[in-house]
């Protein structure tokens, strides 16, 4: 839990059938304090940004001197938001892809006393602890199909992740910084003539060359230098530089 923790104790002394003497007195210590009469409900709490566990021990005693066999009652209190994942997560694909789907993992979790239970996403800088989307998941080391929004649409993209623990407890200063590229749009092919042009009727009356210069406005650039092209009624595709 992330709150102060009210600890009740209540005790018995009947047994069916039988007439019992009743209870006297409950008594208990915290941790390795001394022993006390529990007379009324007592508090555990931790200051904010901290996190303990206790350990409550407890016995009754009737009025015939009877004792009770001490009990054990732990209770975790956690304050604490969980620290930076500590190595910056890895992201696949990891270059360029054409596929609105990212696969975020990371090998290792910090020390937290409740344990990490969820991991926050988000594309722009978070502005607090729960600004982003969460996903749950029992000590969490892996954000499946993380996709960009539409409105962001295609480019380099970066990506803030930082952890929650099971008690709710999350820090967006904690956050990592990975980037996530998506080029959804192909390269425009434009092409240039050059030979003796008629204008008058746009006819050609010369041998011509064709050049094709390739661009691509998302910076993914062009994977290789090789442009397909055929001639209508000529032939088949060719691979041409």
């Amino acid at each position: 839990t992330d709150s102060p923790v009210t600890v009740t104790l209540s005790a018995s002394d009947t047994v069916t059938g039988v007439e019992t003497s009743g209870v006297d007195a409950i008594r208990y210590r915290i941790d390795y304090g001394g022993w006390q009469q529990y007379t009324e409900p007592f508090v555990l709490e931790v200051s904010s940004g901290n996190e303990r566990e206790y350990t409550v021990r407890y016995s009754a005693t009737d009025l015939a001197g009877n004792v009770e066999p001490v009990h054990e009652l732990s209770v975790g209190i956690d304050r604490k938001a969980p620290g930076t994942i500590p190595h910056v997560p890895m992201v696949q694909p990891s270059g360029w892809t054409n596929t609105n789907c990212f696969t975020v993992t990371w090998d290792e979790n910090p020390h937290d006393l409740s344990g990490i239970g969820g991991a926050y996403y988000n594309f722009s800088e978070p502005s607090s602890s729960t600004d982003g989307t969460l996903v749950l998941g029992d000590d969490i080391m892996s954000i499946p199909c993380v996709q960009v929004p539409d409105e962001l649409g295609d480019g380099a993209h970066n990506v803030y992740v930082w952890l929650q623990d099971k008690a709710g407890n999350s820090d967006h200063l904690t956050r990592r910084v990975i980037t996530v590229r998506l080029d959804r749009i192909p390269p425009e092919i434009a092409p240039a003539v050059t030979g003796d042009l008629c204008e008058a009727t746009g006819w050609y009356n010369s041998p011509i060359a064709v050049t094709f210069v390739a661009t691509d406005n998302i910076p993914s650039g062009m994977v290789g230098g090789v442009i397909s092209y055929h001639v209508v009624g000529g032939g088949g595709w060719v691979e041409g530089d």
